[in-house]
Formats: C-alpha cells, sequence, structure tokens
C-alpha cells in the first residue's frame, strides 16, 4: 500500500500509466527482437556473419540520418499523430522480416526500422512532457525510460526462449503485435495539449524554426555538446561491457545475463522515486553527480580487469552495472526536459529530434571507440572512461552559467 500511496502522490494522470502498459509491451517486443537480429539473419537467412552485421548497423544509420528530418515533421503534425505514424511504419517494417530472402529486403526493412525508431522516441517524449505539464515534465522522462527499460530487459533475457519455442517467424510476428497494442492505447489515451500559450497547435502555420537556428541558441547548443559527452563517457562504455566482461576477465554467459539484469531492475526501482526528489534542485550539479557516479564505476571496471576474473568479476561487475543504472535513472529526467523548456514553442519536436541525435551519435561512437580501445590498448578502456566521464561532470558545471535562471532548477508544483 505504500509504493501505490506513493506513486499516487506523484500526480500522473491515470491516462500516462495506462499509455505506459503499451510503452512496456512495446519495448518487450524490441528487446527480444533486436537482440537476436543479426543472429537471424546470420543462422535464419543464410547471409554471412560481415554482411550481417552491416545490415544490422544499417538501423542505427538510417536512424541518424533521418533525425534531422523528423524534427519538422513533429512540429507540423504534432508528437501524437508522429508517433502513430512512426508505429505504424515499425509494424510494417518488422514483419517485412519475416519475407526476407535476399540481402536487400533485410536493408530495406532496416531502413524503415531506424526510421521508425528515429520517429517514435521524440514524438513520445514529446507527447508525455506535454500530458505531464511544465512542473511534471521531469517525471514525463522517468516515465518514459523506465518503461522501456523494463520492457528492452525482459525482451532481452526471454528473447532467447522465444526463439527456441516459437521459431523466429513468431518473434517477429510477437514484435509487431507490441507495436500494435501501443498504437491502439496511444489513440485511446494519447493527448496532445497545447505546447505553451504562444505556441502554434498541430497543422497550423507555426514560425519555421530550423535545426541549424536552434544550434544558435548558445544554451540549447551547450545542452546539446553535454548530453554527447555524457553518453559518451556513460553509454558507450557500458555498452561494450558485455564483450569486456566475455573475453577479458572470463565471465559465463549465465552471470553475463544476471549482471543486465541487475542493472535493469535498479533502473526499474530507482528511476521514478529518484525523479521524485529531483523538483527544485539545481540540474547541473545533479549531471555532474551522474557523471561522478559513473566515473566510479568505470574505477571499479579498472579495479576488476587488474585483479579478478570469473564469479568473482562478474560480482564486481553487478556493482558496477547498478552503479550505471543509479546515473541513468537522474540522467534523461535532469536534463531532457531542458531540451524543450530552452526551445521556442513551435520548435518543440526539432528539439527533441535535436535531443536524439546527440545520443545516437554518442552511442553509434561509444561501442567503437571502446572496441577499438579493447582490441589495442585494453588496459586503458576504464582509465580512459573515467576520465571521459569525470570531464563531462566538469563540463555540466560549467554550462550552469550559460542556462538562463528559469531553467537552472528542475520544475517543482502542480
Amino acid at each position: 500500500m505504500l509504493v501505490v500511496d506513493y506513486y499516487k502522490q506523484l500526480g500522473i494522470p491515470r491516462s500516462v500509466w495506462k499509455l505506459q502498459v503499451g510503452a512496456v509491451l512495446n519495448a518487450f517486443g524490441t528487446g527480444s527482437t533486436v537482440p537476436f537480429l543479426m543472429l537471424y539473419l546470420h543462422s535464419g537467412r543464410g547471409f554471412g556473419l560481415a554482411l550481417s552485421g552491416a545490415l544490422v548497423g544499417t538501423v542505427a544509420l538510417a536512424g541518424l540520418v533521418s533525425v534531422p528530418f523528423v524534427g519538422p515533421v513533429i512540429d507540423r503534425a504534432g508528437p501524437k499523430r508522429s508517433l502513430l505514424l512512426a508505429l505504424g511504419v515499425l509494424i510494417v517494417a518488422f514483419l517485412g522480416f519475416i519475407a526476407v530472402r535476399e540481402p536487400w529486403h533485410a536493408a530495406v526493412c532496416a531502413v524503415f526500422v531506424g526510421l521508425g525508431n528515429a520517429w517514435l522516441w521524440p514524438s513520445n517524449g514529446l507527447m508525455m512532457a506535454r500530458m505531464l505539464g511544465p512542473e511534471r515534465r521531469h517525471m514525463a522522462f522517468a516515465v518514459e525510460r523506465s518503461a522501456a527499460n523494463l520492457g528492452l530487459g525482459m525482451g532481452a533475457c526471454l528473447g532467447g526462449i522465444l526463439i527456441a519455442t516459437f521459431g523466429y517467424t513468431w518473434l517477429f510476428v510477437i514484435d509487431a503485435a507490441s507495436f500494435a497494442v501501443y498504437l491502439v492505447l496511444v489513440l485511446r489515451f494519447g493527448q496532445e495539449p497545447s505546447p505553451g500559450p504562444d505556441g502554434a497547435s498541430p497543422g497550423g502555420a507555426a514560425e519555421k524554426t530550423p535545426l541549424l537556428r536552434l544550434l544558435r541558441l548558445r544554451p540549447l547548443r551547450r545542452m546539446a555538446v553535454l548530453k554527447f559527452v555524457l553518453v559518451l563517457g556513460g553509454f558507450g562504455p557500458f555498452e561494450v561491457l558485455a564483450v569486456f566482461a566475455r573475453d577479458r576477465v572470463g565471465v559465463n554467459a549465465a552471470l553475463l545475463g544476471v549482471i543486465f539484469l541487475v542493472n535493469t531492475l535498479v533502473i526499474v526501482a530507482c528511476q521514478i522515486p529518484l525523479a521524485g526528489l529531483l523538483p527544485g534542485r539545481a540540474r547541473m550539479r545533479v549531471l555532474a553527480a551522474v557523471a561522478t557516479v559513473w566515473a566510479v564505476a568505470w574505477v571499479v571496471a579498472g579495479v576488476t580487469d587488474a585483479m579478478l576474473t570469473g564469479a568473482g568479476a562478474a560480482v564486481a561487475l553487478m556493482i558496477v552495472a547498478a552503479l550505471f543504472g543509479l546515473g541513468e535513472s537522474l540522467q534523461a529526467p535532469a536534463q531532457d526536459p531542458l531540451f524543450i523548456e530552452l526551445a521556442p514553442d513551435n520548435a518543440h519536436g526539432r528539439s527533441m529530434a535535436l535531443s536524439a541525435i546527440t545520443f545516437q551519435a554518442a552511442l553509434a561512437l561509444g561501442p567503437a571507440v571502446g572496441g577499438w580501445l579493447l582490441s589495442w590498448a585494453p588496459g586503458s578502456l576504464w582509465p580512459l572512461s573515467a576520465v571521459l566521464a569525470l570531464a563531462a561532470g566538469a563540463l555540466a558545471l560549467l554550462s550552469d552559467r550559460v542556462l538562463p535562471a528559469s531553467a537552472r532548477l528542475t520544475k517543482s508544483g502542480g
């Protein structure tokens, strides 16, 4: 009852919680499919490993390229309509993988998956933020990230079981069905309040604010740079943790799954309660604290590399995963609302697209650099990651003076 009472006092509308049921199912479908996509193309369709990897990489590349064009669509059509369009594209794209026989078939499906994902996250985040209003905007990103992590974690854990039980075809059917369920819930419960007193309604003739013009706004530009560095110093090293654990310190597959389960459980348990502590607190100090926690995590990983192997290393890396999860629980609700608050009302979609492209760019660069370091200078990976995280924290503190006074604290009230 205490848990129920706590969530009730957050003041989050029931319609938002109902949407999150769909968000969890949606993320479950994605989590159960995407990690096994390369395996499907290689084992199920007989494509070479290099070709399969390139085809999977096409998803991220297509998403990255399309993000700048997504923002204007969201601003013109509104986040709800854009989200519905993204879900429709993803349903068709994942069902299309069932019919793949040639590499170009898979490439077409991968492009549409990347396009759908590029549309989905900015649209979903903006719709949730508007439904909750300025005073609870930080909770929108906390709820969104918590639902996504819960669904992705469950999907990744159960994906192999689903393949063994139902085969690859039903895996894609289940994924498409998860998107369809979310589409129905968005149709039923999704709302599109006015973006602000001076904002234009969806479909209206709002003055155009190109993405490049947004970058001329110094606070928004600084937030984009900060997010890139923060994600590179946090999510980048975490993306190579699995390869490090298996190849450098001898963690077996079963324990590797437990490491990532710990990360998921920490985020799901802590994200919303931690976000509830943010109102009235200095955002840049919170982000500096996030970066410091991540730096500590990478120091623990470095000690693990130097001193531990096998089960002992797995326990240490569970601590690393938990620390990373604590930082991740605060990063989005502390930072992402700024991409709405610092942008003109008629350019929220473009600003959310800017947020997405900085995240995707750092997420693409991080594993590439981390993989190179693991191959050529493995002992330097975690010290350099800790230094980069601390540099991100210093940049956060320096960024406080760039923000207008009204944006320095997480909003409270409501």
